[in-house]
């Protein structure tokens, strides 16, 4: 709290773009974060706030604390501007199923966030990860691969917020980010982290299609 409180006193807290919150392991941790996303919305309006709840994920289900997963639920999510769970964490957040595209679209409208970002979410022999607004969805399913090092959700999620900090076309946005983990994960394969020093940058080869409208019910 105290460097928080110091980093106000210095004016830097109003020269920041984004501000991106990730595994919490306490309430107090979560608190602490929405604590600081409230004080640097009052000192810079416009920032970008990303909200990843590391809660858990398929199959093994939660890997924090009930009570964690509740405040990052009520205190966190709800400040978010861009949401990025994968499949376990969407329907945890929602209460809903969430077994194909669409019904990750239809969960992820009940959230306040302008933008969720949904990945490893069935479909058919792939998994497809889900960009999804009020308005607009799209699509940018991907082959399962076995013997795949943990981390390709944070490293999605970094490559993604980068483009749309960057200014890329929301168009285009999802595509690059799976593009980007898709070159690591192909010299990754087996290995024990990712490797992304040697990772080859590659074009936007993987494009992201719009999905049909999704009625979505009253909540």
């Amino acid at each position: 709290m105290g460097m928080l409180d110091v980093l106000d006193a210095n004016g830097w807290l109003a020269s920041l773009d984004a501000v991106m919150t990730g595994y919490l392991p306490s309430k107090e941790h979560v608190a602490f974060a929405a604590r600081a996303v409230d004080l640097v919305r009052k000192r810079s309006p416009a920032v970008k706030v990303i909200v990843d709840p590391v809660l858990g994920d398929d199959p093994r289900g939660l890997y924090v604390e009930v009570d964690v997963a509740r405040a990052i639920r009520d205190q966190l999510v709800p400040l978010s501007d861009i949401l990025l769970p994968n499949r376990f964490e969407l329907q945890w957040l929602t209460d809903r199923a969430v077994d194909d595209c669409q019904e990750a679209v239809r969960a992820a409208r009940t959230l306040l966030a302008d933008r969720v970002v949904v990945t490893s979410i069935p479909h058919a022999s792939e998994l497809a990860n889900v960009a999804i607004t009020r308005t607009d969805a799209r699509a940018c399913p991907v082959e399962k691969l076995s013997r795949v090092p943990h981390g390709t959700g944070d490293f999605l999620s970094g490559l993604y917020v980068g483009h749309v900090m960057r200014g890329s076309d929301p168009d285009l946005v999802l595509g690059l980010a799976v593009a980007g983990v898709r070159a690591a994960v192909e010299i990754s394969i087996g290995a024990s982290d990712l490797i992304l020093s040697d990772a080859t940058p590659v074009p936007c080869w993987i494009s992201a299609a719009p999905l049909p409208d999704v009625e979505v019910p009253n909540a």
